[in-house]
């Protein structure tokens, strides 16, 4: 948790380890905060949002994470593949 608190008000460095499981919650809501700040709500922000809130309430935020962008690529023509809202998008290249 020290990490968590150092980084969070800018004494530590680079936010990397993220701890043991039962303190990823503070590790992603450090990562949401990051986002929160610069004011844009992108695919990142989604994510973070994401994955904090699927360690508070306890749903694979993985899974969602996967079907959003699965279904965005398959919109906006990145793949054909309908299995993508299932497996997620296809690597970039």
């Amino acid at each position: 948790m020290t990490s968590a608190v150092q980084a969070a008000t800018g004494f530590g460095g680079q936010f990397g380890y993220s701890g043991p499981a039962g303190l990823r919650f503070f590790s992603d809501l450090y990562r949401l905060g990051a986002q929160v700040g610069q004011g844009d709500f992108d695919m990142a922000a989604f994510k973070a949002a994401n994955n904090t809130a699927g360690v508070l309430f306890h749903y694979p935020a993985g899974q969602v994470n996967r079907t959003v962008e699965g279904t965005a690529a398959l919109l906006e023509g990145r793949t054909d593949n309908p299995l993508a809202v299932i497996a997620g998008p296809p690597p970039r290249n």
